[in-house]
């Protein structure tokens, strides 16, 4: 399973790399959603877990450039 982790902040996404890796899942990462749609077109992932307050492009304009609105989501607070 290929998974897209935008998030900003390296702690957060450090630790989300450890789990997916720990899991053998194939994954790229980004740290913000600029950087994250640029791997989003080549890597095409069947997951993206992503941040929403980021600099350059936050998670919801990832989600609506993407096409991913149109997919199943869900916020997690």
């Amino acid at each position: 399973m290929k998974v897209l982790v935008v998030e900003d902040d390296l702690a957060s996404r450090s630790y989300l790399e450890v789990i997916l890796r720990k899991e053998g899942l194939d994954f790229r990462s980004a740290e913000n959603g600029k950087e994250g749609y640029a791997i989003f077109k080549e890597y095409k992932p069947e997951i993206v877990l992503s941040d929403i307050n980021m600099a350059q492009m936050n998670g919801l304009c990832l989600l609506f450039i993407t096409g991913l609105k149109k997919m199943r989501w869900r916020t997690v607070q």
